[in-house]
């Protein structure tokens, strides 16, 4: 899950997000430190000195490159599972369905890309009720 933090004197506390990860509103330097200090100092391994030095932004940064290791470790071990997975089934089992199973906000809409496809080829759009 993807966590970004805003600060703002207005509204609700949290946001949904397109990508399927939460937007937090803030509204003190001190509310924003209480909600990422267990981020900075569990996941990200930040010193008490290294996350005085940082700036929202650069945190946001940091929290962003460790949710992408994150999920390439995922891709790798999803690969290695099925792998043994289908070793020891009838029935191969495919590296993506573990990985979207572990990131369903990732899995790829097939119907949307192949409309795009079909408009940058200049070809018609088939309607949903068309589709088989």
């Amino acid at each position: 899950m993807e966590y970004r933090l805003v600060r703002s004197a207005s509204g609700a506390e949290t946001k949904k997000r397109q990508n399927g990860g939460t937007e937090k509103v803030v509204r003190s330097a001190t509310e924003w430190i209480e909600t990422v200090e267990p981020i900075a100092y569990g996941p990200l391994a930040l010193s008490p000195d290294g996350f005085a030095a940082l700036q929202v932004g650069e945190f946001n940064k940091l929290l962003a490159g460790y949710m992408r290791r994150r999920q390439e470790t995922d891709r790798r071990q999803s690969y290695f599972t099925a792998c043994l997975m289908s070793a020891l089934s009838t029935a191969p089992v495919k590296p993506d369905d573990i990985y979207y199973g572990l990131h369903p906000e990732e899995k790829p809409d097939l119907a949307s890309e192949r409309d795009e496809f079909l408009k940058a080829m200049g070809m018609p759009v088939m309607k949903k009720g068309d589709r088989q």
